[in-house]
């Protein structure tokens, strides 16, 4: 009997430890999301604003364990954070465009890789690039021993336009067809290339960009203010339109949402899901979305997909658009 009575002491004793600590992650991811309303005005505010996702399912996780343990005050307040969360990050898996089969013969195909500076794994990122036969590629931190390497692509993508640089902000853009492009600065230290390509006998708008990390409140300042500055360049663009890079920035961010708003752009990633790109070593569901291709509403996405590593801390992007036919 004695053996029995503690073991049923332990077992309450584990089950309040368990509510607990429940209880208490449920009010941190309150205070989270409180945080984070505030990125709008403190900008290291807005990096609690980039794990929706996370706190989405940690709060359905927590609201069942708590209904289950009838600790109805806290399962309230999981219910509440689930459906806020909820609210933000499942109209990404809705809306799924399905374009008819001939539309499907005009694809033009980007192919978006931040791939980590000293990162030497570049004969299985050339591998992936010629498998996918993607139309425009947009390699981030394009370092000097990259330079050799992609220089081998030039058979299938002999249009470049970018520029070698030894820290993290090099960009090159390839393109199977001829395209006008410059690099720009937008008032940062970051390259960006801008330019404008012919794709199936239509001009395409094309920005490549990769804002600072917002590590400290400088560089989250600086990445505010390459956003703020590309979508005063971009305006409500009048034809088709295509920005690509690492925005260091989720879909929830205060400044990629002042960036979309803006501009009209919309994420092409719209109806195929969260689909998140960093950092690759850590399993999916810690992983956030901060690689993105947003288009102009008259192009039709016909795939968003994730590539492979490659040994990169980032994810590609794969993207098969539709371009509007001239009138």
């Amino acid at each position: 009997m004695e053996r029995v009575r503690t073991v049923r002491k332990w077992s309450r004793r584990g089950l309040l430890a368990l509510r607990l600590s429940l209880t208490a992650g449920v009010v941190l991811m309150v205070l989270m999301l409180i945080i984070g309303e505030f990125g709008r005005l403190v900008g290291l505010f807005d990096m609690t604003r980039h794990f929706q996702a996370q706190y989405f399912m940690c709060a359905v996780f927590a609201l069942v364990l708590l209904i289950l343990l009838r600790a109805n005050r806290a399962a309230t307040i999981a219910l509440l954070v689930a459906s806020l969360t909820g609210f933000r990050v499942l109209p990404w898996y809705i809306g799924r465009p399905n374009p008819d089969d001939a539309a499907r013969e005009q694809v033009v195909r980007v192919f978006l890789s931040n791939v980590l500076g000293w990162n030497h794994e570049t004969q299985a990122m050339l591998e992936q690039i010629r498998d996918e036969d993607p139309d425009i590629i947009v390699i981030q931190e394009y370092r000097n021993h990259w330079e050799d390497a992609l220089a081998t692509l030039a058979d299938r993508w002999p249009y470049a336009h970018g520029r070698l640089r030894s820290d993290a902000f090099g960009m090159l853009v390839l393109s199977k067809t001829p395209f006008d492009a410059e690099v720009r600065m937008f008032g940062v230290k970051e390259d960006s290339v801008v330019g404008t390509l012919t794709l199936h006998g239509e001009s395409v708008s094309f920005l490549a960009i990769h804002p600072k990390p917002p590590k400290s409140r400088a560089t989250s300042n600086r990445r505010d203010l390459l956003l703020r500055n590309v979508r005063e360049h971009i305006g409500q663009p009048d034809g088709p339109t295509i920005v690509a890079g690492d925005f260091n920035a989720t879909m929830w961010s205060a400044p990629y949402q002042r960036f979309v708003r803006d501009t009209g752009l919309r994420n092409a990633r719209q109806g195929f899901g969260v689909l998140p790109t960093w950092p690759s070593q850590l399993p999916v569901v810690m992983r956030i979305p901060i690689d993105h291709v947003l288009v102009t509403r008259d192009i039709t996405v016909a795939d968003f997909r994730i590539g492979d590593a490659c040994g990169s801390d980032h994810l590609p992007v794969i993207v098969d658009l539709i371009l509007p036919e001239s009138p």
